[in-house]
């Protein structure tokens, strides 16, 4: 709304003012130099430098490679359609112009913030690895509603339904690294979690956006649901189901 209204340089100068805004709050608030957590558990004592072999040789278990692919492409699909494709299809094919995308991109983050709950409620009651895989599952579809819209109503069904996919996708990944890895190689697998899901955010805009531009938009989405396709059925079919501590991977 604030770049259709005031140009699209105005939302930058409006994230400048907001990142200043709480960056001060964080700084005055904060407390430097507090050792009051200094007697909390894992967080005190010596501490290494390096991580340990053997937990490097659990995280790179067989096992768990279809659970580190399929959280790459799940990013790689959402972000790449979320950040580049969606916007630039609503724009050069459907003539939609800022604020209609904002509203799109806006109900996404509502929907994901919305389903977060359920999907946590869900994991518990069934399984870490079922709602993983159901959000695959939506959010393919959104990628193909993406590819079918020839509407703005279509457009934003697409939306609602990426976000559903990423909020079911959301916090099941890491509950599910907790139940199936041991207590000492959680804070190494949270590590190794984020370095491959920033990973498919960077190549994804640049490779679906090659890809958009040498084939067109659907190409570019027929890629990402191919992909995530693919790695959701191996998910399924090799990643281990959670295990109680004591059958953990690593043993």
């Amino acid at each position: 709304m604030v770049a259709q209204q005031f140009g699209l340089r105005a939302p930058f100068f409006l994230y400048a003012v907001g990142a200043a805004l709480v960056a001060w709050w964080l700084h005055s608030r904060l407390d430097h130099g507090d050792d009051s957590l200094a007697g909390e558990p894992g967080l005190s004592g010596p501490k290494t430098k390096l991580v340990q072999p053997s937990i490097l040789r659990t995280l790179a278990a067989p096992r768990l490679t279809a659970f580190w692919l399929v959280v790459f492409a799940l990013v790689f699909a959402r972000l790449g359609t979320q950040l580049t494709i969606g916007p630039l299809l609503g724009a050069w094919q459907l003539g939609l112009g800022p604020s209609q995308i904002g509203l799109a991109l806006s109900l996404t983050g509502l929907v994901t913030l919305t389903a977060f709950y359920p999907s946590g409620w869900l994991a518990d009651r069934y399984s870490r690895k079922a709602v993983i895989t159901g959000g695959a599952v939506v959010t393919i579809a959104a990628l193909a509603l993406f590819a079918a819209s020839g509407s703005y109503t279509l457009f934003l069904g697409a939306s609602i339904l990426l976000g559903i996919g990423t909020g079911l996708a959301g916090p099941a990944p890491l509950v599910y690294l907790s139940s199936v890895l041991p207590a000492h190689a959680t804070a190494a697998a949270v590590g190794v979690y984020r370095t491959v899901s920033d990973a498919g955010a960077t190549i994804a805009p640049l490779l679906l956006g090659w890809i958009a531009a040498s084939g067109g938009y659907d190409l570019a989405l027929i890629t990402a649901i191919i992909l995530l396709l693919i790695v959701a059925v191996a998910f399924v079919w090799l990643a281990p189901a959670e295990l109680d501590k004591s059958q953990a991977v690593a043993e």
